[in-house]
């Protein structure tokens, strides 16, 4: 997908629809059907953007706090900037994108375990929102 097609594949609101890491080969799931449709990236014409976040504990859906992002793209990684000052931003994140169809995407970061011995791997899987 050209960069072009992907900026504008990104556009409009997506709802997180599941979370998970894979550590040694095993994928472990780190999301929670009650929270399906709340968590939620919103990504804007003018390469802004918004989040909100909830996190399934003591058996409901805690909203976090939102915030706002600059966002662009590199080949198929999507950079997430935060500002630091009203004219710094930095990168905070860069995640591999993977569209699966016109209304899914799937996100993939590597992180390096605290012992920088072992990778893990995030994914993410997105839906548009309706």
């Amino acid at each position: 997908m050209s960069h072009t097609d992907l900026k504008s594949y990104l556009l409009g609101k997506w709802n997180l629809s599941f979370r998970g890491s894979q550590i040694a080969g095993k994928i472990e799931a780190d999301f929670h059907a009650e929270c399906e449709g709340k968590t939620y990236y919103q990504f804007n014409e003018d390469q802004t953007g918004s989040d909100k976040f909830y996190i399934y504990s003591d058996g409901s859906c805690e909203e976090q706090p939102s915030s706002d992002f600059s966002w662009d793209l590199r080949d198929n990684i999507l950079v997430r900037n935060e500002s630091i000052s009203e004219e710094d931003f930095v990168a905070v994140a860069e995640y591999e994108v993977y569209p699966i169809d016109e209304n899914e995407m799937e996100w993939r970061i590597q992180i390096l375990s605290d012992d920088e011995e072992e990778e893990q791997l995030f994914m993410m899987k997105w839906r548009r929102a309706e």
